[in-house]
C-alpha cells in the first residue's frame, strides 16, 4: 500500500513537467516503454498524457495495465526479500520468479533469486516447472525458469536448447502483442489526424508484419491525408508571404504570391480577395481621383471614430487616409489631435496602474511583515504581473520563497507530498518508541527525514532513539545538528539555524554553547538601526517640507544602508515613499518608461499592427499574437496591442 501511494505521487509530480511534449508523442512513447517492459517509464508517460486530455480511454486503460504490473512486481520482489531474509528458500523462489516474469530485465530480482538457489533448490521441482508452463503456452514463466536452470547448470546443452526454444515463442508471442499496441497506437493517432505520429506506428506494424492488411490500409490513407495537409500547409506559407507583401505595400510581389496560391487552390477565397484589393489598390495608383475619394473616405470614416472617441480606431484611418493624400493639412491636423487624446488615455492608463501597484506593495510589505507569506506572495506576483522589472517585489519575493520552502520541509501538512505516508510512519514510530524498540523506530524515522529532511518531529524523536541505541553516533548527530546551524548561520538562513540548534537544545538542554547560539540566530543589521531611522526621518522632513528630490535622496539612502528586508525595517517603508515622492516630482517609475516614438518606430509600429488583423483575420492567432507583442516591444503601452493578444488568446484557447 505504502509503495502504491509513493509511486502515484512520483507520478503526479514528474508528469506536470512533460506538457511541453506532444500528447502524442509522450503516448508512443509509452507504447515503446510497455513493450520493453519499463512499466514504470510507461505509466509515467501515459499519466502525463492524461494531464493533458482526461478522456483518453486507451491512455487510461495502458496507464492503468502498466501500473498494476509494476505494482505486483514490486510487491513480489519485496515479498521473495522477506522470504529470502528468513530462509524460506521455496516462498523466496515463488515470489522472485513471478517477478521475473512480469519483467525478465529485472536485475535485482535476478540476483536475489540466484543467491537463493546457491542456498537450497530442487532441480528436478524447478524442471517440471519450466516443462509444465512450456506445455501450457506460459512461455514467459518457462524462460525464467530455465534462465534460472541455465545459469545454474551451464553445461546443460538440453537445457540451453529448451530454453531457446521458449526465448523463441515468447519472442513470437511478444511480437503478437507488439503488433497489436502499435495497432492501437496507429488508429488513434490517425483519429486525431496526427499523421506524423501515426504513419510511424503502420510502419513499426509492417516491420513486424509486412503484409498486416489493417497496416497496409491505414497507412495509405494517412499518407494521402497527410499530402493534403502538406498542401494546405504551403497554401498558408504562401498566403503569409502575399499578406506580408501586401502589407508592405509591395502590391505586385504580393500578387504573384497570391496566383501560387490559386494554383494550388483555385477558389481560395483569402487569395481571391487579396487579389481583388490588389487589383483595387493598383487601379488607384492609377487614378489620383480614385486616390483623393479613397483618403476623404478614410479621413471621414476617423473623423467618426474620434467623434466616437475611438481614438486608435480613428488614428488607424487617418494614417490610411494621409498615404493617399499626403499634404492634406486637415488630416495632419486630425492625427496630431488623435495623438494627444491617445497620451492622455495612456497617461491615465498609466496613473491607474501605478495607483494600484502602490496600493498592493504597501499591502503586501505589511502581510509580509505579519508573516502571512502566502498573502504577501500572491499580492507581489500580482505587482510583477503590472511591472515585470519591479526590483523591490523581485527582492521580497525571493525572501518568501526562501522561507516558505523551509517551512514546507519542516511541517507537513494535509498539502504535502507523501502526507498519509508520514502519518503511518509518525504513528509505527512513536509505537515502537513508546514500547522500547528502538532499533525499529529509528527506521521508521530515518524513513520520514528521507521524505521531510527538515521535520522537526522526526529528527527530536530519532535522536532520542538513538540515545539508547547508539550513543557514539548520537553525539555524532548532534555534532551535525550544531554544524547544520552554523553553516545556515553564514548563508543569513535563520530561521533554519535556530532550528537545528532547538533540536540539541531540546535533547541536551545545558549542552555547552547552544543558549549563545541560539541567541545568536537574529538578523543582524548591517547599519545601526538608529542611524538607519535617523535618516528614514531626515527623509520624512523633507517630505513634509514639499522637497520631494532631498526626500527620495535621502530614503534612497537607507535602502543602500541596508538592502536586506528582513534586518533593514525601514526598507519597506523607503521604498514606499520613494515612489509617493516621485509622483509629486512628476518622475517616472519604472513601469512608466517606455520607448520613445521615432517615426521608424511609428512605421514599424503600424505595419506589425496590421501584419496582427490579417493572422487574426484568418484565424492564425498565434501568429497575431507574435505581430501584436513586436508593437509591445516598440511601445510598451500600447492598449490597443494589449486587448488584442487578449482576445487572440482567448480565441487560440477556444480553438484547441
Amino acid at each position: 500500500m505504502k509503495k502504491s501511494i509513493l509511486f502515484i505521487g512520483i507520478i503526479l509530480l514528474w508528469a506536470g513537467s512533460l506538457f511541453a511534449i506532444s500528447t502524442a508523442a509522450l503516448y508512443s512513447k509509452g507504447v515503446n516503454f510497455y513493450l520493453q517492459r519499463d512499466f514504470k517509464q510507461a505509466a509515467f508517460m501515459w499519466q502525463s498524457v492524461l494531464e493533458q486530455e482526461p478522456n483518453n480511454k486507451k491512455a487510461q486503460e495502458y496507464m492503468e495495465k502498466a501500473y498494476d504490473k509494476y505494482n505486483s512486481m514490486q510487491v513480489y520482489f519485496y515479498k521473495g526479500l522477506k522470504y529470502y531474509k528468513e530462509n524460506d528458500c521455496t516462498n523466496a523462489i515463488e515470489n522472485f520468479q513471478q517477478a521475473l516474469i512480469i519483467n525478465p530485465n529485472y536485475e535485482k530480482a535476478h540476483h536475489y533469486l540466484f543467491l537463493t538457489y546457491q542456498n537450497c533448490h530442487d532441480t528436478e521441482k524447478e524442471m517440471n516447472k519450466a516443462s509444465t508452463a512450456l506445455s501450457n503456452a506460459d512461455y514467459q514463466s518457462a524462460v525464467v525458469l530455465y534462465k534460472s536452470l541455465v545459469q545454474l547448470n551451464p553445461d546443460d546443452e538440453d537445457l540451453k536448447f529448451k530454453l531457446k526454444k521458449a526465448e523463441n515463442l515468447l519472442n513470437e508471442q511478444d511480437r503478437v502483442r507488439a503488433i497489436q499496441m502499435h495497432l492501437d497506437a496507429a488508429k488513434e493517432f490517425s483519429q486525431k489526424e496526427k499523421y506524423n505520429f501515426s504513419i510511424p506506428e503502420w510502419n513499426k506494424v509492417l516491420a513486424l508484419e509486412a503484409t498486416n492488411k489493417i497496416a497496409l490500409d491505414g497507412l495509405r490513407k494517412d499518407q494521402s491525408a497527410k499530402k493534403n495537409l502538406d498542401k494546405n500547409k504551403k497554401i498558408e506559407n504562401l498566403l503569409s508571404a502575399g499578406i506580408d507583401e501586401y502589407t508592405q505595400e509591395h502590391y505586385l510581389k504580393a500578387r504573384e504570391e497570391f496566383k501560387n496560391v490559386l494554383f494550388l487552390d483555385d477558389n481560395n477565397k483569402t487569395a481571391l480577395q487579396y487579389m481583388e484589393k490588389i487589383k483595387a489598390l493598383l487601379k488607384a495608383q492609377e487614378n489620383q481621383r480614385l486616390a483623393l475619394n479613397e483618403a476623404e473616405k478614410h479621413l471621414n470614416t476617423g473623423i467618426t471614430f474620434y467623434n466616437k472617441e475611438k481614438y486608435y480606431d480613428a488614428l488607424d484611418e487617418f494614417k490610411v487616409a494621409l498615404s493617399f493624400e499626403p499634404n492634406n493639412q486637415k488630416t495632419k491636423d486630425y492625427i496630431e489631435k488623435t495623438k494627444k487624446k491617445i497620451e492622455e488615455l495612456e497617461k491615465a492608463e498609466q496613473d491607474r496602474k501605478e495607483q494600484q501597484i502602490q496600493k498592493l506593495l504597501e499591502e503586501a510589505i505589511v502581510n509580509y511583515q505579519l508573516k502571512q507569506y502566502k498573502e504577501a506572495k500572491e499580492l507581489f506576483l500580482k505587482i510583477l504581473e503590472l511591472d515585470s522589472e519591479n526590483e523591490v517585489a523581485q527582492q521580497y519575493l525571493k525572501l518568501i520563497n526562501d522561507t516558505m520552502r523551509f517551512l514546507e520541509n519542516s511541517v507537513v501538512t494535509h498539502d504535502s507530498p507523501y502526507y498519509y505516508i508520514y502519518l503511518k510512519l509518525m504513528d509505527a514510530g512513536k509505537k515502537a518508541f513508546n514500547t522500547k524498540n528502538y532499533t525499529l523506530a529509528t527506521e521508521y524515522f530515518q524513513q520520514i527525514i528521507e521524505l521531510f529532511p527538515l521535520n522537526k518531529d522526526a529528527n527530536d524523536y530519532l535522536l532520542r532513539a538513538m540515545y539508547y541505541t547508539d550513543k557514539t553516533k548520537f553525539d555524532v548527530i548532534l555534532k551535525k545538528h550544531i554544524n547544520s546551524g552554523k553553516t545556515y548561520l553564514k548563508k543569513g538562513q535563520i530561521q533554519a539555524a535556530k532550528a537545528e540548534f532547538l533540536i540539541v537544545k531540546k535533547l541536551i538542554p545545558d549542552y555547552e554553547g547552544i543558549d549563545t547560539l541560539i541567541k545568536s540566530c537574529v538578523y543582524k543589521p548591517k547599519v545601526d538601526v538608529a542611524l538607519i531611522k535617523k535618516q528614514y526621518n531626515l527623509g520624512v522632513l523633507h517630505y513634509s517640507k514639499k522637497e520631494w528630490q532631498k526626500a527620495i535622496d535621502a530614503w534612497t539612502q537607507v535602502i543602500k544602508m541596508d538592502k536586506s528586508p528582513n534586518s533593514n525595517p525601514f526598507y519597506g517603508k523607503s521604498v514606499i515613499s520613494i515612489r509617493k515622492a516621485k509622483r509629486h516630482l512628476g518622475q517616472p517609475t519604472v513601469s512608466e518608461t517606455v520607448t520613445p516614438k521615432t517615426g521608424a518606430n511609428a512605421q514599424l509600429i503600424r505595419k506589425h499592427h496590421y501584419m496582427g488583423i490579417a493572422f487574426y483575420t484568418d484565424g492564425k492567432y498565434e501568429k497575431a499574437i507574435n505581430e501584436w507583442q513586436q508593437v509591445l516591444k516598440l511601445d510598451p503601452n500600447n492598449i490597443q496591442a494589449m486587448q488584442n493578444i487578449k482576445k487572440a488568446k482567448k480565441r487560440l484557447k477556444y480553438s484547441k
